[in-house]
């Protein structure tokens, strides 16, 4: 499954809306295990970003993400431990639930 996910394209975009939010990101998958990803919230006329960097795997159908994060709110940097279930992934959607059941579906950049 690692070699799928990397295997068509290593960039991956999540653009969604409703209600008073927008959310965009880009997530980077690297061959060599690293994840980078850069996140923007706009909602209720203010702007959140995130700047994520790590290590990234795939276990028994989940994606594995772990590392530093970087919030424009605050001076601290946090760490960051994701496992989310790999729902679909086509060559051109990947589809992730998260432990609490919220589905993000991201799209191959182009």
């Amino acid at each position: 499954m690692r070699n799928s996910l990397t295997g068509w394209s290593v960039h991956w975009i999540t653009d969604e809306s409703g209600g008073n939010h927008r959310f965009y990101g880009e997530n980077s998958f690297h061959r060599d295990g690293m994840h980078s990803a850069d996140e923007v919230m706009h909602a209720d006329g203010g702007t959140t970003k995130w700047t994520f960097s790590g290590m990234w795997d795939v276990r028994g159908g989940k994606l594995l993400a772990s590392g530093e994060v970087f919030r424009s709110d605050s001076a601290a940097v946090e760490t960051y431990q994701v496992e989310e279930k790999i729902e679909s992934l086509t060559s051109d959607e990947l589809v992730l639930v998260s432990a609490n059941g919220t589905r993000l579906v991201r799209h191959r950049k182009r």
